[in-house]
């Protein structure tokens, strides 16, 4: 991708036995990608593969690959390519969700040439919107800057979309621009209170406000993330990386027992894990005592020839905490 193009160059198969390639996986409907030894070097690659297999006529740009085929492409239209292979490449930056290093290119690359929601993207239209999105010039017709002008609306690449950037160190020529898909998931929890008749209608009990720390390892030491349930025994989400993780009850909503499990859950790379869990309520049975006086003497025995036998009480069932006050006309049971 330039103007002017080195000649006399040519080919070669070398691949340092330290780099192995990067296997780009299309599973289930779902990219993964996989890097297998790639970064383990320093963020040191190789130029395996320079040629000019996307020209269109006058337009031209090049095509790229390192270690042993994982495309690359140029971020510096106007300047000349690294042409001979077996060249050493180093890391110049990376572009990732939390630094927002240049969240353009990220977008870019996400909905272009092969990648994870390609929109139907060439090649030469996803390389030059990344000169584009990397400062540096467009051709002639604005591919570059029609294709970014289709996927604005487009929400902007997920968090483990990362873009890399790698340069022969030369000032006159391009830079060029690699990515990965690391893809993250999600876990959730959903509980339940047990003794539904206890605890059904019963504003002495709610679900809401439970709270369950995420964590790594199984002693749960170093939390993760933090999970509260709704009303209705809920969470939201949290975004982890794909991997086995544990899940244990902080703080037990109202009326209930404080559950001490812990719960194993693996996540999946683009999937929501569902953690069910349940707590007990707490409750006392009450013992009732019931003593009759004779109301002139204060005895417990009657008067005279008075019984304080056959009396009888009845008993009703208030769901909350009430005084005399305001005690409901109505008891619920």
């Amino acid at each position: 991708m330039e103007k002017k193009r080195k000649q006399n160059w040519k080919r070669m198969a070398w691949i340092p036995a330290f780099i192995a390639a990067a296997l780009c996986l299309w599973q289930g409907g779902k990219w993964m990608v996989r890097a297998a030894g790639g970064e383990s070097a320093g963020g040191t690659h190789v130029l395996t593969c320079y040629d000019t297999r996307y020209d269109e006529g006058p337009l031209m740009v090049g095509y790229f690959e390192i270690d042993g085929g994982i495309p690359a492409m140029c971020v510096c239209h106007e300047m000349d390519p690294p042409t001979r292979t077996g060249t050493i490449l180093t890391r110049t930056g990376v572009c990732t969700e939390e630094n927002q290093r240049n969240e353009l290119l990220r977008k870019i690359y996400y909905y272009g040439w092969k990648g994870p929601e390609d929109v139907g993207a060439s090649y030469v239209e996803t390389c030059l919107a990344g000169s584009v999105a990397n400062g540096h010039s467009d051709n002639y017709y604005g591919y570059g800057q029609a294709f970014i002008e289709r996927i604005a609306d487009l929400p902007g690449a997920p968090r483990g979309f990362d873009v890399y950037l790698i340069s022969d160190g030369g000032t006159a020529t391009q830079e060029l621009a690699y990515w990965e898909y690391h893809p993250f998931g999600t876990v959730k929890l959903k509980k339940a209170g047990t003794w539904q008749e206890l605890t059904e209608g019963n504003a002495c009990y709610s679900l809401q406000g439970a709270e369950y720390g995420v964590y790594k390892e199984e002693s749960c030491e170093n939390r993760l993330a933090l999970l509260v349930t709704d009303a209705d025994g809920e969470t939201g989400t949290a975004e982890l990386e794909p991997g086995d993780y544990y899940v244990k009850e902080l703080k037990a909503p109202a009326g209930y027992r404080l559950d001490t499990r812990v719960y194993p859950v693996r996540v999946e790379a683009q999937e929501t894990a569902v953690v069910e869990a349940e707590d007990i309520p707490v409750w006392n049975t009450m013992n009732l005592s019931v003593f009759k006086q004779d109301a002139e003497t204060g005895e417990s025995r009657p008067a005279g020839s008075a019984s304080l036998a056959g009396a009888r009480f009845e008993v009703c069932f208030y769901e909350g905490y009430y005084t005399w006050e305001d005690l409901p006309v109505e008891p619920d049971r």
